[in-house]
């Protein structure tokens, strides 16, 4: 078997184990591996990918998830009126303006070079990555919402809520980092439904709305500007 990869006994024992235990078990195989990969000379960006993965896979349903947003926690408006929708446009795109970093850093990138390097210099900077994630959705979740876009902007706010949840439980690697692996499974399927949900607002906005952005519009910063 490849160092990457755990063997049927080992995940009956790690799925037939109490959270604690497991927690341990999946530190130490998670551990071995990339030590069998770095004394191997086989340690790579590839290779710790799949190492991530795998950890990742085992504790997919580890931890209870993130709070969901409802719409009692949004501002709901029943004006679906070309007006209200093209304000709409304008505030999301304003929100994801103000809250963009000066220094745009990949999440993925710094949590790979802290495995790669096992040094913990980089873990200040997954925090704060979690922190612009945060305020965005804070800034988000008092947008006023037409009625008409309530689903797709819960799924924004959910999604983003789980991004910066699953970035804090990967900074916490070197402690706990079965939590650590779980973080990056949630980080992936939430980072691919805030994409999604995103160009399905902004299709909606233009097809059955019929409203173009002009430079200098905060509409125009959600097409173009994120």
């Amino acid at each position: 078997l490849s160092p990457l990869t755990l063997n049927p006994a080992e995940v009956s024992s790690l799925e037939a184990s109490a959270t604690p235990n497991l927690t341990a078990q999946v530190s130490e195989s998670l551990i071995a591996n990339y030590l069998a990969l770095r004394q191997g000379g086989d340690l790579n960006d590839t290779s710790a990918f799949e190492l991530v993965n795998q950890a990742a896979a085992f504790t997919e349903s580890a931890f209870v998830a993130a709070k969901t947003y409802t719409t009692a926690d949004i501002l709901v408006s029943p004006d679906n009126s070309q007006t209200a929708i093209r304000q709409y446009g304008n505030d999301l795109g304003n929100a994801f303006k103000i809250n963009k970093p000066s220094q745009v850093k990949n999440e993925m990138v710094i949590f790979y070079e802290i495995l790669r390097s096992q040094n913990k210099s980089g873990i200040p900077e997954l925090k704060e990555v979690a922190d612009v994630y945060r305020n965005l959705a804070q800034t988000l979740k008092n947008v006023k919402v037409p009625s008409n876009y309530v689903s797709l902007h819960l799924e924004i706010l959910n999604n983003l809520n789980k991004i910066a949840g699953s970035i804090d439980d990967m900074a916490i690697l070197f402690s706990d980092s079965l939590r650590s692996m779980q973080g990056v499974a949630i980080y992936k399927e939430s980072h691919i439904g805030f994409i999604i949900a995103i160009n399905n607002i902004r299709l909606k906005i233009v097809e059955e709305n019929q409203i173009l952005y002009k430079q200098g519009d905060g509409g125009y910063y959600l097409y173009y500007g994120i």
